[in-house]
């Protein structure tokens, strides 16, 4: 697997599709829900170095066996979509990823409609 299958700017192209989406949906971007991120990772100790990253930022990481030698990673934090905040995190953690040597995959989050809030 090469470092990064997928450049930041692909990345925020889908948080841009994503937003349109959830505003759509009349998402309420202003209140926090856990959002996370994964990612994978040929190495599980470079998996360990974006987890240990990542903690320091305030995530909670995951990281689960991904075959002989590898690891798959998710990282969830309490997150508001508002203030550009999506793209903040969204390169926060492609950065973190990336350094370490693996791949990010993306992020999701619970759609919080106005009529939820």
């Amino acid at each position: 697997m090469a470092p990064t299958d997928e450049g930041i700017a692909v990345h925020l192209q889908r948080c841009a599709a994503q937003l349109v989406t959830r505003n759509q949906l009349r998402d309420r971007f202003d209140l926090p829900r856990a959002v996370t991120h994964s990612a994978d990772f040929p190495r599980r100790a470079a998996a360990e170095r974006a987890a240990d990253e990542l903690r320091t930022s305030g995530y909670d990481v995951t990281l689960t066996r991904r075959g002989v030698l590898g690891a798959s990673l998710e990282a969830g934090r309490e997150d508001a979509l508002d203030d550009d905040r999506a793209v903040t995190f969204t390169r926060e953690v492609f950065d973190v990823v990336q350094r370490a040597g693996g791949r990010y995959d993306g992020w999701s989050a619970e759609v919080i409609a106005e009529a939820q809030a």
